[in-house]
């Protein structure tokens, strides 16, 4: 759900695990552990990217609170690229609750998304 994983938890999260991989990669040099790590954060850096994280609040109140709904140009397209991200990436199955709920985030927007599209008068 949204309100899980907000903002400043996936930064945290995000700092946390590269710091950990960092030091872990240092000594070890486990070239899996490495690889693994690389997949959550870019997909991490996809979300904030794609979903424009850092301004969730403002570009989601213009769907559902604004009296005329509407999307900034090429969103659509951001949340649809990120959804094929999420689909396309190898899951390494390390951290499971965390590749859920990327994954409900993905699918989540790009069906809101749709749905929106579907219903906006054109």
């Amino acid at each position: 759900m949204e309100g899980d994983y907000p903002i400043e938890q996936l930064h945290l999260i995000k700092t946390t695990h590269e710091l950990w991989v960092q030091a872990t990669l240092s000594g070890a040099g486990d070239e899996k552990a490495a690889a693994n790590s690389l997949i959550y954060t870019s997909l991490i850096d996809a979300a904030v990217e794609c979903l424009k994280l850092e301004s969730w609040k403002a570009w989601t109140s213009w769907l559902l609170l604004a009296g005329y709904p509407k999307l900034s140009l090429g969103m659509p397209e951001k949340v649809e690229a990120f959804a094929h991200k999420v689909i396309a990436a190898p899951w390494p199955g390390t951290l499971e609750e965390l590749e859920r709920s990327i994954q409900t985030l993905a699918f989540s927007s790009n069906e809101a998304i749709n749905v929106f599209l579907a219903n906006a008068k054109q």
